[in-house]
């Protein structure tokens, strides 16, 4: 898909030069080197690529880690390098993407083509995956929300299949379906796989308890993001070790194995119910994973 040309009647126009300011409005996201400022100084960020959202009413920047979640607390456009004009526009010098780094899927063939391989890609896609989204000509670092699904509860046609794509927890966030993608209305880049804690959690009494089988209808799930714990291996038994979770499912490594308590189940001596916990890693290289479970199995 060849390149689209700046308009130059439009100042919003997205294809820009090394050296071309890109114009911002509050709400919006971007990304940008941030400049040599006394606060991006004290950050640690100057002269680092950092993705953010212009907050709402101009009131600050908001700089994100690659996975969405905040970086510290909002700090000034100007100290971002956001500049106001004298019309109250507000511009910034965008990022240059380092080179060979992917932009976009290109989705070629006829139309029935693109469709089949725009599906392939999104049901590749899982929960706190890493991707790279082009919006109106604007490529934004984002993550994978939840999992691949059609429109209206699962009952839409095939190409209504999608996912949400988000900056993060309450940030911007957008939909995107195979029919987006085999018309060009968006592009999609994976850019790396997700590395995930998902921690499975059930409560019961143990009156509840019916010839050793523990009720299990209310599970409860959360998935933590561990794309920015480093490092990976020593950060996550920290936490698993902090939540009690220390109990490996095998006597040793396994591509699979996961943790949970060391007696099985946890009694909260207030309400007399237990509490069964199971922590799952995905996502982690094998290096990684016998690392953690090294860790957990040593004493500190």
């Amino acid at each position: 898909m060849p390149p689209t040309s700046p308009d130059p009647t439009n100042p919003r126009s997205t294809s820009h030069s090394a050296t071309e300011r890109v114009m911002i409005v509050p709400g919006e996201p971007g990304q940008a080197v941030m400049p040599h400022s006394e606060v991006c100084t004290h950050l640690g960020i100057a002269g680092r690529v950092m993705s953010f959202v212009f907050l709402p009413r101009a009131e600050g920047l908001q700089l994100l880690h690659a996975s969405g979640r905040a970086f510290s607390i909002p700090i000034t456009p100007g100290e971002a390098g956001i500049h106001r004009d004298h019309r109250g526009r507000y511009s910034y010098q965008p990022s240059t993407p380092p080179a060979g780094q992917p932009h976009t899927t290109e989705l070629s063939g006829d139309i029935d083509q693109r469709k089949r391989n725009a599906l392939r890609l999104i049901e590749s896609l899982t929960h706190c995956d890493h991707v790279l989204l082009t919006v109106n000509g604007r490529t934004h670092p984002m993550s994978i929300a939840g999992q691949p699904n059609r429109a209206e509860g699962g009952r839409g046609p095939w190409e209504s299949t999608g996912v949400i794509c988000s900056l993060g927890p309450s940030l911007w966030s957008v939909r995107v379906n195979v029919d987006d993608l085999a018309h060009g209305r968006h592009t999609l880049t994976k850019t790396s796989s997700a590395k995930t804690i998902t921690m499975h959690e059930i409560y019961y009494h143990p009156d509840a308890v019916r010839d050793g089988d523990i009720p299990r209808d209310k599970p409860g799930t959360m998935i933590f993001d561990c794309y920015d714990w480093e490092p990976h291996a020593e950060t996550v038994a920290d936490y698993l070790r902090s939540e009690g979770l220390t109990q490996p499912s095998a006597t040793d490594w396994a591509p699979r194995v996961w943790y949970g308590y060391p007696d099985g189940s946890f009694v909260d001596p207030v309400t007399g119910y237990c509490r069964e916990r199971s922590a799952h890693l995905a996502g982690f290289t094998d290096a990684e994973s016998r690392d953690i479970f090294h860790r957990i199995t040593t004493n500190p």
